[in-house]
């Protein structure tokens, strides 16, 4: 998964889920899926929880498959955001 604020003047919030093998039913890579989780916004603060360390990072750069236990994302915006509610894309499982 990758979520990041894109350039301005926009300032949108992106989720973005990394393609898997045999995701387009063929074996091959597949594409990712990509939600924008706020259209607009004045800024955001995406931090980690490292429990290895016991402390919360500014970026996320240990090798798979070692995950954060918790992401932490602050919103910054006028008016207030409304409550986040996303339906990210895929078929339902077997």
């Amino acid at each position: 998964m990758h979520i990041w604020l894109s350039a301005p003047p926009a300032r949108a919030l992106i989720l973005e889920l990394a393609p898997w093998p045999g995701r387009d039913g063929g074996g091959g890579g597949g594409g990712a899926d990509t939600v924008v989780l706020f259209a607009r916004l004045d800024g955001a603060e995406i931090t980690y929880r490292d429990l290895v360390r016991d402390v919360w990072l500014d970026d996320w750069d240990r090798p798979p498959p070692l995950l954060p236990a918790a992401v932490s994302i602050e919103f910054h915006s006028v008016p207030p955001i409304p409550p986040l509610v996303v339906s990210l894309p895929g078929r339902p499982r077997r």
